[in-house]
């Protein structure tokens, strides 16, 4: 409770709790140099578990459980996670596919729409452009991609399909409509696989690399797995902080804790509720709790750069573990 004490002053005293358990094995604090070496720390201790034990993996975004999962797969060790977890490409290639069929499905493809403006074929700055003028253009092209729907609400034209199809020689709209005949001409062609999938790949981008594709692949197929398998769920589960509610394990893993992660500072959320958070985490444990931070991370997980001025990776960790009593941890340093 030391952690929320410190950092919750409007809690009210609890008084001296009662424990089931008086004495047990000290939180170990693990100090990984990467996300793939705490993947590797993670599967070590799992493997240690099995099968008397479960393990219950804590994470606070899913990019923090990826490494994770490679790990276990590549070991053939299964486990269960949250159905957030195998992305978005599958899905908008279900959903054009389902356009490719019936072109007048106007909610269809105005989500593939949706995608091919978001991807590099349409010349469309990112939502993550910084400069004015490129914010602008993108409010711009994307208020024209509305405007389309006036057309098929006034009963000018048939279908989204249609309305892109009478405006094909403005822009923004010419790449788009030449990029969807392109793929609606070679899916009715039938027998044209490796220029489809080339095509594709061009105009919606739905991964980012061959690595992101399998990957989302994978968890597709796990997914479907565990759905239709009966009888006992796997000794491993993945999840975030927040969906684990209510849960225990013998053992159990925290991943992320270092400063800017857990906690937050941005997002509007007090250091009290978070210290909350990581608390109600740690007492999913039954027998053994492990924490993990990391002295290095990727960009991708932590949405910042970690590197300034050619000095080592700005990488702390988290407030919340240097609040724990000294006399109930164990420090565990895994090196490079």
């Amino acid at each position: 409770m030391r952690v929320v004490e410190q950092f919750d002053s409007a809690r009210l005293p609890k008084g001296e709790f009662e424990y089931e358990r008086a004495e047990g094995p000290k939180i170990r604090i693990h100090n990984a140099p990467s996300d793939q070496k705490e993947a590797i720390a993670v599967r070590r201790i799992i493997l240690s578990a099995l099968p008397s034990q479960d393990v219950l993996v804590l994470y606070p975004q899913r990019q923090f459980a990826e490494a994770i999962i490679d790990a276990l797969r590549v070991a053939q060790i299964p486990f269960s996670a949250t159905a957030t977890l195998p992305g978005d490409g599958l899905p908008l290639i279900s959903t054009l596919n389902t356009w490719l069929r019936t072109p007048e499905d106007s909610l269809s493809f105005r989500r593939c729409l949706q995608a091919f403006f978001e991807g590099p074929a349409s010349g469309v700055p990112s939502d993550r452009a910084r400069k004015p003028e490129k914010k602008e253009e993108r409010e711009r092209a994307f208020h024209l991609i509305s405007e389309l729907w006036q057309d098929v609400l006034t009963g000018d034209a048939a279908s989204l399909w249609d309305a892109l199809g009478t405006k094909q020689s403005q822009a923004p709209y010419a790449g788009s409509f030449s990029a969807f005949s392109t793929l609606l001409d070679l899916y009715r062609a039938g027998k044209t696989l490796p220029m489809f999938t080339e095509r594709l790949a061009e105009s919606l981008a739905p991964w980012n690399s061959v690595p992101d594709f399998l990957s989302e692949v994978a968890s597709w197929v796990e997914l479907g797995s565990q759905s239709a398998t009966f009888g006992q769920p796997p000794n491993v589960r993945i999840m975030s902080f927040q969906a684990a509610k209510g849960l225990e394990a013998k053992v159990v893993c925290v991943l992320g804790l270092e400063d800017g992660t857990m906690p937050r500072e941005s997002d509007g959320e007090s250091l009290a509720e978070q210290s909350r958070l990581f608390f109600v985490s740690m007492t999913r444990a039954i027998n053994e709790l492990h924490l993990f931070h990391a002295r290095k991370r990727s960009g991708a997980i932590v949405h910042r750069s970690i590197y300034r001025n050619g000095q080592p990776p700005d990488m702390r960790r988290s407030r919340f573990i240097d609040a724990i009593p000294d006399g109930n941890v164990e420090a565990v340093f895994h090196p490079a």
